[in-house]
């Protein structure tokens, strides 16, 4: 902490190379771990979500990065057992999932194992926020980092997109110039940004019967070189959407029906890429 206000380092979840450099010479680390706690409800039944990434302190690498959420009716069992009704219970069966095979990912990598496609660039930027939820496009764009990197997508760590935007005096949100897309292209090696609108990110209500979390967003894929839209898509996503008999089945948790909802949106961005690409050859 003492080096972070020395060099007035603002992490905020994130990092930028010049400032991972400075920690790694000071305190001779490999890497880094940075994160967001996205979601924290004390409520009759708490819920909580969170993301963090571990990058190379020196390359600015995502090594290994995971998001996990979930509700303390999540754990309930057979006759209601099991249930968690406190926070401290709740964070601690979510950090150990979280955790849970990053060792194992690490040990690889240092094998010589690869994390991400390199053949394919992508940068996010901050989504537009249209929800009542003050942190919705920060939140949904964390989550996304970390969905992209479990599908092998080679994903630029959010601390160096924003420093692009600040060198240029301009706020990371939604809509991208296009002397942005030149410097990510640049600077970054990218070959799309994705960005977009979150316009519904809307937990369920513990106390009322039935209630489901929302997600609702429009993404956008951007070609770096040309600057033209390469694939768009709109979502929504209801917690009740998974539902079957006796209102089991559904998704209590916004970070958890987030992540399945981003997970269907990437893999359809990028097939749209594809046969996109493939009709123009």
């Amino acid at each position: 902490r003492r080096t972070l206000r020395q060099h007035r380092i603002r992490t905020a979840g994130m990092i930028d190379s010049a400032d991972a450099q400075l920690i790694a010479d000071r305190w001779e680390v490999d890497y880094l771990l940075v994160g967001s706690l996205d979601i924290y409800k004390e409520d009759v039944v708490p819920e909580a979500a969170f993301s963090v990434r571990l990058v190379e302190a020196r390359s600015l690498k995502i090594v290994w990065a995971k998001s996990v959420a979930a509700t303390g009716a999540d754990f309930t069992g057979l006759f209601g057992l099991g249930r968690i009704t406190n926070m401290p219970a709740l964070l601690r069966a979510l950090v150990k999932e979280a955790v849970r095979g990053a060792d194992k990912t690490v040990r690889q990598y240092e094998a010589g194992g690869s994390n991400g496609d390199e053949g394919r660039r992508i940068a996010v930027v901050i989504f537009d926020n249209q929800s009542s939820n003050r942190r919705g496009g920060e939140i949904v764009s964390s989550i996304l980092v970390n969905r992209l990197w479990k599908k092998g997508v080679s994903v630029v760590e959010p601390g160096d997109v924003i420093t692009v935007f600040r060198r240029r005096n301009l706020q990371a949100r939604g809509e991208v110039m296009r002397e942005v897309l030149n410097a990510l292209k640049k600077e970054q090696h990218v070959d799309y940004v994705l960005t977009g609108s979150v316009d519904e990110f809307q937990p369920g209500r513990a106390s009322v019967s039935r209630s489901f979390p929302i997600v609702s967003i429009s993404a956008r894929l951007v070609d770096a070189q040309s600057g033209l839209v390469a694939a768009s898509r709109e979502c929504y996503r209801s917690g009740a959407d998974s539902e079957f008999l006796l209102g089991l089945g559904g998704k209590r948790a916004l970070g958890d029906l987030t992540a399945g909802m981003l997970d269907d949106l990437i893999d359809r961005l990028l097939s749209d890429v594809r046969k996109n690409y493939a009709t123009r050859r």
